[in-house]
């Protein structure tokens, strides 16, 4: 996004709310407060939350650039490890599979964090957007349609969650403890570890190291995990944002000629459609920072899906060679990722087919109750219509369900070659 674009959104945004007596949104505070609430809790354990907002104090910056170096750390302790291990001990297709399925995940992530603080900048710029229409609205009805969204923000985020921190821990804990000890041929007993390589630094069976190694996975697992529903939280945020401003102009135009008065006829429907038009391009303005903010993020997600999908549907179908637990974890995992790349795609799908309904909307009004050339305004937004919104992964792949369904039978066509090759390689 060039400079002028930021300059321009700034300055919108500074004069739309300048301080208390301009807001019109009486229950302003709480409103944003339930709309950020996963969000701000998301970004403060990244350590992103001091960056993208616009009060913060000096012990915040701190504690931010603390939970940086944290997080960073502890994709590093699972990281390197494992990197070393494919590097030097990896020969096999088996040992590959295995290894890159729990090195990849881990890249991405680090790749996703990389990118959400990389343009913390645009990510500022679309919160303080949704604040400034937050306290600008003063309809019921346009406060209804925001809240209906934020809920639909909300039961996005809590899914992920709830579905990516379940599989973790059934992966990072519960898999390893119910795993119990083996016992290997020099008569040592030997303790799982879920991702490889520790034993290139130290003896990670002995105690306590193996406990604090098992602990530090965990918490690593969680940043992980944490890192992911991040990027389902923000794309939601925002995009079910704009979609709830075109509902908003789709309403307006509804009732655009309804309760108005003769005598002030004219200037009532020009203020009612300088409010549409400037409704619908706050839109679209936030509509191209939105793809500009996250659309490596949503590659990084696209990229990983193909191929963390391929692997799970590996293991799965593979469920006869595997445990009860580890078929269970593998599941559960398959269900979340599937569950997130078609969230992204669904989002990007919604984003357009609300911009494009807005096009309709405007063409159905009853066109001869606008005075004079009042509608050429119309014009302009269903001309601006046939160019819809998108959310995409990298500027190169549109987020859509079409592209859902390409992912999954990519997936699928890569893990029929997984079986292939390993059916040989035995």
């Amino acid at each position: 996004m060039s400079s002028r674009q930021v300059a321009t959104m700034e300055s919108e945004n500074k004069s739309k709310s300048t301080g208390p007596e301009k807001k019109a949104n009486k229950n302003y505070e709480s409103d944003v407060k339930f709309m950020i609430h996963y969000t701000k809790w998301l970004l403060e354990i990244l350590g992103v939350w001091s960056m993208v907002t616009k009060d913060s104090s000096f012990k915040s910056k701190i504690a931010s650039k603390v939970s940086v170096i944290l997080c960073l750390l502890s994709m590093g302790f699972l990281l390197i490890p494992t990197g070393l291990h494919i590097c030097l001990r990896v020969r096999d297709l088996a040992g590959a599979r295995v290894s890159i399925g729990y090195f990849s995940p881990c890249v991405a992530s680090v790749l996703k964090y990389a990118f959400i603080i990389y343009h913390s900048k645009e990510i500022k710029l679309c919160i303080n957007h949704i604040e400034t229409d937050w306290t600008n609205v003063f309809d019921e009805n346009d406060r209804a349609i925001m809240i209906k969204n934020v809920k639909a923000e909300r039961t996005i985020t809590a899914l992920s969650g709830l579905l990516l921190y379940s599989g973790g821990a059934f992966l990072h804990a519960i898999l390893p403890l119910l795993k119990g000890t083996t016992i290997n041929s020099r008569n040592e007993t030997i303790r799982p570890i879920v991702y490889p390589g520790y034993d290139l630094f130290v003896n990670p069976q002995i105690t306590p190291t193996y406990e604090i190694i098992f602990c530090i996975i965990c918490f690593c697992g969680f940043i992980r995990f944490t890192i992911t529903i991040t990027a389902v939280n923000l794309t939601a945020l925002f995009v079910t944002h704009a979609c709830g401003q075109m509902q908003i102009v789709m309403s307006r135009l509804d009732k655009l000629f309804d309760d108005i008065n003769d005598a002030a006829y004219e200037k009532e429907i020009e203020k009612r459609i300088s409010f549409l038009v400037l409704c619908h391009v706050r839109g679209l303005r936030l509509s191209t920072i939105i793809d500009e903010a996250l659309k490596e993020v949503c590659l990084v997600e696209v990229v990983t899906a193909t191929l963390i999908l391929c692997l799970l549907e590996y293991y799965v179908v593979s469920w006869k060679s595997l445990g009860v637990i580890q078929t269970i974890t593998f599941s559960l995992l398959l269900v979340s990722y599937t569950y997130n790349i078609y969230m992204f795609c669904y989002i990007g799908e919604l984003l357009k087919d609300q911009f494009q309904k807005v096009g309709k909307a405007a063409y159905m009004i009853e066109w001869y109750r606008i005075p004079k050339k009042k509608g050429l305004s119309m014009i302009l937004i269903m001309a601006i219509a046939n160019y819809p919104r998108k959310v995409t992964a990298g500027g190169m792949i549109e987020l859509s369900i079409n592209t859902f369904g390409v992912i999954m039978k990519t997936s699928v066509m890569y893990q029929n070659m997984l079986r292939t090759f390993s059916q040989a390689d035995d």
